[in-house]
């Protein structure tokens, strides 16, 4: 996620990697024909990036832009996501540009994010108030001025729901309707489910196997129905994998993985599933 951690109208510091902040910054200045000056940065400090006075609002809201739709679209699917900017009649008095981050619900397009750009309104009645400056000095030019306010709102509610519609799908198989949720395996409550083909002849090896991945991942343990019928309550709660413990394991140490999205099975030595998953699950 991103966490604006002091966003004025000059300068902007995020906890996203400096490498992606000044690439993004530095995209945004060209575009709009403005300099930026990127300064090194030091180990477990975030970025901080001096931007041309007149252009900094822009550059700073297509930077922004930039980095939040990256990481969103890693959720959510790019064609149930759409920026509609405020008309002026919509504006707050304080606010002089407003952009929505909408999403395609089922019942049809809604806010989900807005990031508001409320000027210096909110510093500048605190200082008229509290009667205290809050005035920035430029550590370039020595300039002072009072910080602009970028303002973004998200509903953790409405996220959430956003994230389970674009994530739930029912498939037509060959017999039946398959339910799924595509969660995103960062999203995903358990990663990984252990499922002994047969619960008293392959249960105690597949409560080793469990104890192990449980070292590493978020796992779950089913023993009840069906292989099938299992595969599909993991299917129904996100679960990316499902590690089969039959009678082959027992004869030479393999197991077969279930990726959730394509149903596509693979085996795989025991003593290889940790590394696997933490190479399709890293994020």
């Amino acid at each position: 996620s991103i966490e604006v951690v002091s966003p004025v109208s000059r300068k902007i510091s995020v906890t996203v990697p400096a490498e992606e902040v000044n690439a993004a910054l530095s995209a945004a200045a060209r575009e709009v024909g403005a300099s930026v000056t990127l300064p090194g940065f030091r180990k477990g400090k975030a970025p901080a990036s001096v931007i041309e006075k007149r252009f900094a609002g822009e550059v700073i809201s297509r930077a922004t832009e930039t980095l939040v739709e990256r990481r969103v679209a890693d959720i959510l699917k790019e064609e149930n996501l759409k920026l509609r900017d405020h008309d002026p009649e919509e504006l707050a008095f304080y606010s002089n540009a407003t952009t929505d981050f909408e999403f395609k619900f089922p019942f049809g397009w809604g806010e989900l994010w807005g990031v508001a750009d409320r000027t210096d309104y909110d510093l500048k009645a605190h200082m008229k108030v509290s009667g205290k400056s809050l005035e920035y000095t430029d550590p370039n030019t020595g300039e002072k001025y009072v910080p602009y306010v970028i303002e973004p709102s998200l509903g953790v509610e409405r996220m959430v729901l956003a994230i389970l519609c674009n994530a739930y799908e029912e498939e037509e198989t060959d017999s039946e309707t398959r339910v799924v949720l595509k969660l995103h395996h960062a999203l995903a409550p358990y990663k990984v489910a252990v499922l002994p083909l047969q619960k008293k002849a392959l249960g105690e090896k597949s409560e080793e196997i469990y104890r192990t991945l449980c070292k590493e991942f978020s796992c779950t343990y089913d023993e009840a129905g069906s292989i099938g019928k299992r595969y599909r309550r993991q299917d129904e709660i996100g679960t990316p994998y499902c590690v089969t413990v039959d009678f082959e394991t027992l004869d030479n140490g393999t197991v077969t993985v279930r990726e959730r999205d394509s149903m596509a099975q693979i085996r795989l030595p025991i003593e290889r599933l940790v590394d696997y998953f933490k190479e399709n699950l890293a994020y």
